[in-house]
C-alpha cells in the first residue's frame, strides 16, 4: 500500500477540507513523499544472507550490491528498500521480517516513514528503545 507522508501531517485535509496551494507549496518533498508500507510483516520474505544487487529503482548510488553478512551493509540496504520501494513487491522481494524486525530500533529513517510503519504494526514501536 503506498501512503504519502503528507497524508499523515494533514489530518483536516484527509476530512474533506480542500488543499492550500501555498501551504502545498512550503511543503518539503520528504512531507510529499510516497512510501510504501507491507499488508503484512509475515509477507517479507527476501534474503537473509550471501551477496544481492538492488535494481537501479532502489539504489542508482553506484554501490548497490551489498554482502548482507555485514551489519553495515546490511543496515543500509534496508535502509535503502525502505525509503525507496515503489511497491509491495519490492518488500517482499528484498525484506525479511525477522531481520527488519532486528534491524528497526537502530535504522535511520525519515521520521513520516517511520510513523507510517509504526502504525500499521505496533510491535515495531515496542522494539524502539524507550526515551525517559
Amino acid at each position: 500500500m503506498v501512503q504519502f507522508a503528507e497524508d499523515m501531517a494533514r489530518p483536516a485535509e484527509r476530512a474533506g477540507s480542500a488543499p492550500c496551494a501555498t501551504t502545498e507549496a512550503l511543503q518539503s518533498y520528504g512531507a510529499r513523499k510516497p512510501y510504501v508500507v507491507a499488508e503484512r510483516l509475515e509477507e517479507l520474505r527476501g534474503p537473509t544472507d550471501g551477496m544481492i544487487t538492488l535494481p537501479p529503482h532502489l539504489d542508482w548510488s553506484g554501490n548497490a550490491s551489498y554482502d548482507l553478512g555485514k551489519p553495515a551493509r546490511l543496515a543500509s540496504m534496508y535502509r535503502s528498500v525502505l525509503n525507496e520501494a515503489g511497491s509491495a513487491e519490492d518488500l517482499r522481494s528484498w525484506l525479511d521480517a525477522r531481520v527488519l524486525a532486528h534491524l528497526w530500533p537502530s535504522l535511520w529513517l525519515p521520521a513520516a516513514l517511520r510513523r507510517l510503519w509504526e502504525d500499521r504494526f505496533p510491535e515495531l514501536t515496542a522494539l524502539r528503545p524507550r526515551v525517559a
